[in-house]
């Protein structure tokens, strides 16, 4: 690797370690509140056993459930946080015109110079699965043992010590950050505007459950809502094993619900995301062609423009037909033709605003 090159790269690792710096915080917090959660566990369990009196506690795989429990509050949230972060600090002020022209001359190709900041977020997303799989890991060491004595109470529970469950979830939380990542930096390669950017990739990753969850209310089709919407939500599911024990022991247990669907959905997308990056780079849509042109490639834009346009189109068909307005075709058919007609007048709105901006451009 040449000079250059090493120095680039440094420079992208720099601006992307506070990101890191952050996750591994967000990755001690949540075991700091599951060691918080079970730290009187135990005690209760044992006080509830001694003096039933009305008041319950969860056996079973507790670790896990806790974990669980605690992500499905705070995780959504904060990895559209990190991401969104991790990729403006790969983009920091590259897209102004006197930054983009003086990167632009540097000795290294621009081929490399999209890799290098693939790379950069990459390596602190695998950092941030690792920093979780072993802060995880020293966790359940250190609040395990008390475990298992609990279930050892009631029949038929057992204890559940497998860090193999915790792995999997660093697991899937790489592979879903990940293809977070990459879509966000390829919607950032063809928009030249990081909020603008922003706003679209998140759209882009939200479709799939956008467009599965209006399948599955409108038409009662096969509900895979949880496989699309994966991106937010990469560790397994609990449940409540039947009727309590004793009237006072709620079993609880954790699982994977469709993992092989997920692993499929997450692949197929970071695969889709890698190969429009190879386009990016071969009609070199990530170069600004000028201080007024946010999207380079009209192609790209067209894209996003009739995908926003169909998406809203079909919001409002859902709402036209859950309130029956139209009653007179039948309900699949009313679906179709009312996204049609309000997707077609949402793309003329938007290219008329955009033929009189551009009307007003050369003018002045």
């Amino acid at each position: 690797m040449s000079k250059s090159s090493v120095t680039y790269m440094k420079r992208e690792l720099r601006k992307v370690m506070p990101v890191f710096a952050l996750a591994v915080l967000y990755a001690a917090f949540i075991f700091l509140v599951v060691s918080l959660k079970l730290s009187d566990h135990n005690a209760q369990a044992r006080l509830t056993i001694a003096f039933p009196g009305g008041v319950s506690f969860n056996a079973g795989n507790l670790f896990y459930f806790m974990v669980v429990s605690v992500l499905g509050k705070f995780h959504s949230i904060a990895v559209i946080v990190l991401e969104v972060l991790l990729i403006r600090k790969v983009f920091y002020l590259e897209n102004r015109a006197g930054v983009s022209d003086f990167l632009r001359i540097l000795p290294l190709k621009e081929r490399d110079k999209l890799l290098f900041k693939v790379f950069a977020g990459e390596l602190v997303i695998l950092g941030f699965s690792v920093v979780f799989g072993v802060i995880g890991t020293v966790a359940n060491a250190w609040i395990g043992p008390g475990v298992p004595e609990v279930n050892d109470f009631i029949p038929g529970m057992g204890s559940f010590d497998s860090y193999a469950m915790l792995w999997q979830i660093s697991f899937m939380m790489f592979l879903t950050m990940s293809a977070i990542y990459l879509v966000l930096f390829v919607v950032q390669c063809c928009i030249h505007s990081v909020p603008l950017a922003s706003f679209v990739g998140i759209g882009i990753l939200l479709a799939p459950g956008y467009y599965t969850l209006i399948n599955w209310i409108f038409f009662g089709k096969l509900n895979m809502t949880g496989v699309a919407s994966c991106f937010l939500y990469p560790y397994p599911e609990y449940s409540y094993e039947g009727m309590p024990v004793y009237d006072v022991v709620q079993p609880v247990s954790v699982s994977w619900d469709q993992l092989t669907y997920k692993l499929l959905f997450l692949f197929v997308a970071i695969l889709l995301a890698l190969a429009v990056l190879v386009l990016v780079l071969r009609n070199r849509w990530n170069i600004r062609e000028s201080n007024n042109l946010v999207i380079n490639s009209p192609a790209v834009r067209e894209f996003i423009i009739t995908g926003f346009s169909i998406s809203v189109g079909a919001g409002v068909s859902v709402l036209f037909n859950v309130f029956n307005i139209n009653m007179e075709t039948s309900r699949q058919v009313s679906f179709y033709i009312a996204t049609l007609i309000i997707g077609a007048i949402v793309w003329t709105v938007i290219h008329l605003i955009g033929f009189v901006r551009e009307k007003r451009l050369k003018r002045d």
